[in-house]
């Protein structure tokens, strides 16, 4: 019987399997996405097809005189900015110098020719400002005006052309579906042959020390198949493809049970010997064996106090040899086990 693995090293096993399948999941997906590297439909080239040039033209033509509009609109707001600003130290250099000519007056001091031009320069100046105010306002009403009119052509433009680009849009949808149907074909091309040389050299060696590899190997292109399905092909597609794989899985695995419950492997059977042997009970057929196996039984021939030790015992249910006399050391065995439980031997 193969030795047990220390449990330690079993879980180290475990981990390592598991990132091994975690970096093969990785590496697929390097491998897979230079598959996404094939040149697709491009949406220009279906707008190029379907709809009206001389409309498109309209309409970029539209779209840059309302951005200039915009811009020129946002350019006379910030010159009414610094313009109200002008004003306003204009009205506080008028209002300075007509307050300092009328406390001259209240005093009936004469104003001066130089004081007089002051004034007439502050007033000059904030009507200036104030003209320049009002021309910026009609400016922009001017071109907000515009702007209306040209969103106006534009919104009947776009509606002109909604019907063509919806039709655009459909006839690229569908080429795009086709294109992405390709990828998870090639996708599938590749991965689908590792999943099954997977599984095929899992069941091989399912028994060798490279069983972790491999199932490693079996498990992450598995989750990539899952993926690219998922991924590249409709959700009613994808559902039943799921629902059929899990199906088979759940099947295969049924049928691996039955098949090992109806005829174990070795380590399996052993196993189960063992825990019927300990339990006291028949591993064949479950019934209670006396003593467990190793008690004395009464005899009619008697002994020392009426008792012997039995060697051969046979379930007296399914009629299956439990115990028996070892050849080798003349001691009482077990018939089911590969070794005495005195002497080792086989």
């Amino acid at each position: 019987m193969a030795q047990a693995t220390p449990q330690l090293l079993l879980l180290s096993i475990r981990a390592m399997s598991a990132l091994l399948t975690v970096l093969l999941i990785w590496l697929f997906s390097f491998f897979l996405s230079d598959i996404d590297d094939i040149q697709g439909p491009l949406r220009a080239d279906f707008d190029s097809k379907t709809l009206n040039a001389v409309v498109v033209s309209q309409e970029l033509a539209l779209k840059q005189t309302i951005a200039s509009q915009d811009s020129a609109i946002e350019r006379q707001g910030e010159i009414q900015e610094r313009l109200a600003t002008s004003m306003s130290n204009a009205e506080q250099t008028l209002r300075q110098v007509t307050d300092l000519q009328r406390f001259q007056r209240e005093r009936g001091a004469p104003t001066s020719d130089e004081e007089q031009a002051s004034l007439t320069r502050a007033q000059s100046r904030f009507m200036d400002a104030q003209d320049a105010f009002e021309e910026a306002n009609a400016t922009i009403a001017t071109l907000e005006a515009q702007r209306w009119d040209s969103k106006s052509n534009l919104a009947q433009v776009q509606t002109q052309l909604g019907g063509e680009r919806k039709k655009s849009h459909q006839a690229f949808q569908e080429a795009w579906d086709g294109h992405r149907t390709v990828l998870g074909v090639a996708k599938l091309g590749f991965i689908v042959p590792v999943l099954l040389l997977s599984a095929f050299l899992f069941r091989k060696h399912r028994k060798s020390l490279l069983r972790p590899i491999l199932l490693a190997f079996l498990l992450s292109s598995f989750w990539k198949v899952g993926t690219v399905m998922h991924d590249h092909f409709p959700s009613e597609f994808f559902k039943y493809i799921a629902i059929f794989a899990a199906l088979i899985i759940v099947t295969a695995f049924l049928v691996f049970l039955l098949k090992s419950s109806a005829k174990p492997d070795t380590n399996a059977l052993l196993r189960r010997r063992g825990e019927g042997y300990q339990k006291g009970l028949c591993p064949e057929c479950s019934f209670p064996f006396a003593g467990k196996g190793f008690g004395k039984v009464k005899t009619s021939r008697g002994g020392e106090d009426g008792m012997s030790v039995q060697m051969d015992y046979n379930c007296p249910s399914c009629g299956t040899g439990l115990f028996e006399k070892c050849n080798d050391c003349g001691g009482r065995r077990h018939s089911l086990l590969p070794h005495c439980v005195h002497c080792g031997k086989d």
